[in-house]
């Protein structure tokens, strides 16, 4: 699973980035967010991702690829169906259905939705 650190309101969520995602729920403040490689997608716009990073590894592991991307220090591992045609270097962004992630406190691991 990847983890990302994220800040939560009542109304939204902030990315690393300062992108700003609608969430609703409870809990406010410092959280992580989990998301699992295979649930996270390679936007075909940079600009249309939540997040925008650079393919830091390649891994092809015949049916699967698995996809490093940094993103500022963080990377991420995103799992692609067969080959992939990128690049070391190239720039991606990434996206994800919101129902998929798992949202934990950042102070004591527990789960918040």
């Amino acid at each position: 699973m990847n983890f990302i650190p994220v800040k939560l309101d009542k109304t939204h969520l902030d990315l690393l980035n300062g992108k700003k995602l609608e969430f609703t729920q409870e809990y406010v403040g410092p959280a992580v967010l989990g998301i699992r490689p295979e649930k996270l997608q390679i936007t075909k716009g940079v600009d249309s991702g939540f997040l925008i990073g650079n393919i830091f590894l390649i891994e092809p592991l015949g049916s699967d690829t698995l996809l490093t991307v940094l993103i500022g220090q963080e990377k991420l591992i995103v799992r692609v169906i067969g080959d992939s045609e990128l690049n070391l270097n190239d720039e991606v962004g990434l996206s994800w259905n919101l129902t998929e992630q798992h949202l934990f406190n950042s102070e004591n691991g527990l789960r918040i939705s």
